[in-house]
């Protein structure tokens, strides 16, 4: 399970950063990052190895829901009505649930 808020970095990783991430039998096909990866594509890199993906913030970039949502995961999306009045915690439950 993924949740994504608002405060995805876009500062570039570092040039070594893949390389970091390989190990326990993990393959470069495994970790489709580009050469320069970033938070957001972290982001997408999660959710894409994810059961489901939340939108826990409605702040969270357009391109980044639009790519989680073409993903073939569930995705919970934001609901600032129930973050306000806190029943987000059961939506995020039957959210759980489902999966």
């Amino acid at each position: 399970m993924t949740t994504l808020y608002n405060d995805i970095s876009e500062e570039k990783f570092g040039a070594s950063f893949k390389d970091t991430i390989l190990f326990g039998g993990i393959s470069p096909d495994d970790v489709p990052l580009p050469e320069d990866p970033d938070g957001t594509n972290l982001a997408k890199l999660a959710a894409m190895y994810s059961d489901g993906v939340i939108i826990g913030d409605s702040a969270v970039s357009s391109d980044l829901v639009g790519y989680c949502k073409g993903l073939d995961v569930p995705t919970l999306d934001f609901n600032a009505e129930s973050m306000e009045n806190g029943t987000y915690a059961r939506e995020y439950d039957e959210f759980y649930q489902q999966l």
